[in-house]
Formats: structure tokens, sequence, C-alpha cells
């Protein structure tokens, strides 16, 4: 995918923060202006856009969700990312990469063929703190609706400036996940680039998803680990330093990014969300 595209998105993120006291997160106008945003675009490209409002510790939250329908209508596959930030910060990492990525996957799909299963996109409130927006969506999902979703992919920090390609791979997680683990894996590696197994133990959106017993994997550039020189030598970047040098900072501006990591991992998010899409 264009990077171009993505930065059009994050600089949108990045002037909202600025406009509202330098934050999107839960519960404040910077993220409600940011939920006007994404939803305003998706409705642009032709979606119809669903909200699932919801209250965390007093503070209102909501979840947007569209989808592209599927000519097998009844086999979903998801893919989200959380659209808040934390207070410190206006998260253009954390996670506006993951939203603007999303978004313009939305966006290309919306002129593209009719894949074979429907394709869902979330965007979740109050993942900080949480995760409590993807949550409430498993949770009020209807026992028919939650045996549809075949798939849950999440994407969350995917331009860390110090990056590392951490594919999702949970000891725990529902079966049927270890063959996105590899859907992931051979992508990179027939692109020659390395890779790296991590275990979130369900600490993100993807994990109200395993509990339901949903298949699960996703992709992350890294966050507040120290990178080592091992893996400096794999990826490249300054062994020794954080992943996300301005994780969960006021740093986490347009500025904390990097285009390589938005470039290949955007590109891995788009084959693995077709592959299981099976779009024409």
């Amino acid at each position: 995918m264009a990077v171009a595209d993505i930065r059009v998105h994050l600089e949108e993120l990045q002037g909202i923060a600025d406009a509202h006291g330098g934050n999107r997160a839960t519960g404040t106008t910077g993220f409600d202006a940011s939920v006007e945003y994404v939803a305003s675009r998706l409705v642009a490209a032709g979606y119809e856009v669903t909200r699932q409002p919801f209250t965390i510790s007093q503070q209102a939250s909501v979840n947007l969700l569209v989808e592209r329908p599927g000519a097998i209508g009844d086999d979903v596959i998801m893919a989200g990312a959380h659209l808040d930030s934390v207070l410190a910060g206006p998260g253009i990492n954390d996670n506006g990469s993951g939203v603007a990525t999303l978004l313009v996957l939305a966006q290309r799909l919306a002129e593209l063929p009719v894949p074979q299963r429907t394709i869902r996109f979330a965007f979740w409130g109050a993942e900080e703190g949480g995760p409590f927006g993807s949550a409430v969506y498993v949770d009020a999902l209807p026992p028919a609706e939650r045996e549809q979703i075949g798939t849950y992919l999440n994407f969350d920090m995917v331009g860390s400036l110090n990056f590392i390609r951490f594919v999702y791979d949970e000891p725990f997680a529902a079966d049927g996940s270890d063959a996105i683990t590899t859907l992931f894996a051979d992508y990179f590696e027939d692109a020659g680039m390395a890779w790296e197994p991590i275990d979130l133990t369900g600490h993100a959106d993807h994990g109200a998803f395993t509990s339901a017993g949903i298949p699960t994997g996703g992709l992350f550039g890294g966050g507040g680990e120290p990178k080592t020189d091992a893996q400096a030598d794999a990826f490249g970047g300054s062994a020794g330093a954080l992943a996300d040098p301005c994780s969960d900072d006021a740093c986490d501006t347009i500025a904390n990014l990097s285009d390589v990591a938005l470039d290949q991992l955007s590109d891995a998010a788009a084959h693995a969300i077709a592959t299981l899409a099976e779009l024409p």
C-alpha cells in the first residue's frame, strides 16, 4: 500500500490531537473527533457505519464497524485496530498507525470485486487501560454471529520507529491461529524479510476473540521493548533503543513513525486479509 495514503490519515489524527489538548483518549473531545473523522471517511468510501456505544468507568466510548459483504455471506474475516490514544499524547503510532492502515485498506476494498468471505473492519474504543471496546463487542455477539467469524486480525503500532516485524504467536490462542501465524511468516519469508513471533498473552484487542474460541493473529511493530543486538542484526535499527521510543508518551507524534515499517507491515496486512477473504 502507498505510505502516502496512510500518512494522509495520520496527519488528520495529529491535527485532531493538536486541536483537542494533545491527545485522543477515550472520554475526551479528541477521541470524539477521531471517531467522526474515521466514520466520515468510511461513509465517503460507500460504507454503512455501525456505531456500538458503551460506557467504561463513567466515560462514554464507541466502536465503529463496517463490512464489505462477501459471496459467502455467513463467513466473516475481521480486522481491527484501536482508535483511542493514552492521555499523555496523540497516539499516532499507538495506534493511529493501525487505524490509518485499516482505513486505507477499507477504502481500497470498496473499489475491488466482491470477496468470497465478508470482510468486517473494527475501530475499537477504550483499548488503553483495557482492552474494553473489543470485549464489549464480542460479549454482545449472539452465538450464531460469533460462530460466523472465522478469523480476527489485530494491527497495533505498525509504524514503530525502531521497528521489529512481530507476528502474533500465542500458545493458548484458539485452534486455527497457528495457520494465521504461518500466513504472515510465509509472506515475510517469501519477501526475504525477517520476522519474530510474539506472545502478547491475549493482552490486546484480540484477547476477547481468543476467549471466544475464534482464531486470531496480527502484527505489531514493537513498543517499549529494547531492541536486542540480534534483532538489530535481523531488522536494522538501533540495538538497546526501544522499538518505539515514544510509547505512551507525548512525543508519539507524526514524527514518531517509520515509513519502512508502515510500508512493509501494511502490505503484509493487505496480503493476509486478501488471502483469507479469497479476494479475486
